[in-house]
């Protein structure tokens, strides 16, 4: 068995095949596929495969035509990445890179990704300090309309990340300080003003949702 595994992230397709990426030694990334019937045993997951090498937060997302995008934080400061999966043809295709980061000395992290109506691939990850990996230097935002080929230009999203973290702190700070039931009803007001000082920040839906679910995790 593997050890030092963290990071699992997984979608289920139309067919009912549950594609499931994790983190392994050595910061490889790892892929397998299973059938929801038979993913509860661990015999019934095909032999994992290495797909790239990457940190530790990586995201699936499984298209309408049953492709499987997984975008991902690089290394160090080696940027974002974006790579996609055949399920009928069975291949990968090669690491496209999404973006480098805004300097040498931060490093991508929380890379998050989804799909819209037109086909479009939105993705938003957060940048930190090299090399403690804090604070946070900001989420960005970049988008294909052509499956992944091309990126264009990352946007930084999150212009006042001082008032960001300071909401999202707050509100880990009432959730690890009251008991489970309190929580819902405590920290709903906080995730609430989250959304309505990100949703000024965004200039679609997609990125909204996109966002919050970066700064919350």
């Amino acid at each position: 068995a593997m050890s030092g595994l963290g990071g699992p992230a997984a979608a289920v397709d139309s067919e009912g095949v549950v594609q499931l990426i994790w983190h392994g030694p050595n910061n490889a990334l790892f892929h397998s596929l299973a059938g929801t019937e038979s993913a509860r045993s661990a015999q019934g997951w095909v032999e994992p495969v290495t797909i790239a090498s990457a940190n530790i937060n990586a995201h699936v997302v499984v298209g309408k035509d049953r492709a499987t995008h997984v975008v991902f934080p690089g290394t160090d400061a080696s940027g974002v990445y974006y790579v996609r999966y055949d399920v009928v043809a069975d291949v990968w295709t090669s690491p496209v890179a999404v973006s480098a980061t805004a300097a040498n000395t931060s490093s991508a992290d929380y890379a998050r990704l989804a799909i819209g109506p037109d086909g479009t691939l939105h993705v938003v990850w957060t940048e930190f300090l090299l090399p403690q990996g804090w604070p946070p230097m900001g989420i960005y935002y970049a988008q294909s309309t052509d499956d992944g080929a091309t990126w264009e230009v990352k946007t930084k999203v999150a212009a006042s990340l001082t008032m960001l973290r300071t909401l999202a702190a707050a509100a880990w700070v009432v959730a690890s300080r009251m008991p489970l039931k309190l929580v819902s009803t405590w920290v709903r007001p906080w995730i609430t003003l989250l959304n309505s000082v990100v949703s000024a920040l965004a200039t679609s839906s997609i990125r909204m949702r996109l966002v919050v679910f970066a700064m919350i995790r």
